[in-house]
């Protein structure tokens, strides 16, 4: 019986030390990677999840962490959960984040995702989508800053993008929604919805509303010609798409019918 126990610690032994030599292989050489792939590899493992086979556990960006095994490509994504150390903004930005990314989510080694057991080509399937979802909140800074007409960026865990605009001159301020949750951002429908919050006042066609207004301030369009509107700004290049979407946005409230 002693001899039985002592060729199974053996046999385990023997298995948990090529576990560790395949893993210490996959993280050498995902370290070089990470000169030029757009993640981090944070540690090297054998995972809890997997019955005991080896893991690997990335950081993409600053907002997820994707943790694969190294021999069916099985993995998951997750929210970093130490994001309390540094603000996300805008406000919300992290929960909207994984919203967009449809995170957290898992899949098994039968799953595409899984790649055949190969984990470079996991993280290189998934990290774009990933990469793309945290752009887009530096994309609304972008347009936050681009654009003194917005005054608040909001998103929502469910996937929402929720912007703000007034103009004081002309004594306006729209309120606008757009999903892009689950990958509908950059290419696809972002629903968008708009709300009329204060029309303001209206000038003749060729009349001034102050110094400095240079045009006339004609009646805004319904919100249902905004929401048309914004839906037919191109996707374009991917992370472009909100500035052309706040550009047009910015236009009708300072113009109203004329920019659109």
């Amino acid at each position: 019986m002693y001899k039985r126990q002592a060729a199974r610690r053996a046999a385990s032994a023997a298995r948990l030390g090529r576990l560790a030599e395949r893993a210490k292989r996959a993280g050498d050489a995902l370290r070089v990677a990470n000169r030029v792939a757009p993640w981090t590899l944070e540690k090297v493992g054998v995972s809890a999840q997997h019955g005991g086979g080896a893991e690997l556990v990335a950081r993409v960006g600053r907002l997820f962490r994707v943790a694969v095994d190294l021999g069916t490509g099985a993995g998951r994504i997750t929210l970093c959960g130490d994001l309390a150390g540094g603000a996300v903004t805008p406000a919300g930005g992290a929960a909207f984040a994984a919203a967009v990314a449809g995170a957290p989510r898992a899949w098994s080694e039968t799953s595409p995702e899984a790649c055949g057991g190969d984990a470079a080509a996991v993280l290189q399937r998934v990290a774009p989508a990933l990469r793309r979802a945290e752009g887009v909140l530096a994309e609304a800074e972008q347009c936050r800053a681009a654009f003194p007409r917005i005054t608040r960026v909001r998103c929502t865990a469910g996937g929402d993008m929720e912007l703000t605009f007034a103009d004081l001159q002309t004594e306006r301020k729209v309120r606008v929604a757009l999903t892009m949750a689950r990958g509908a951002y950059p290419r696809g429908a972002l629903r968008p919805r708009v709300a009329v919050e204060h029309a303001g006042a209206t000038a003749g066609p060729y009349e001034s509303r102050g110094a400095g207004a240079g045009v006339g301030s004609r009646a805004l369009p319904d919100a249902a010609v905004i929401e048309a509107a914004i839906e037919r700004v191109p996707a374009g290049e991917a992370s472009r798409r909100l500035l052309g979407v706040c550009r047009l946005v910015d236009w009708i409230v300072a113009r109203g019918e004329q920019g659109v």
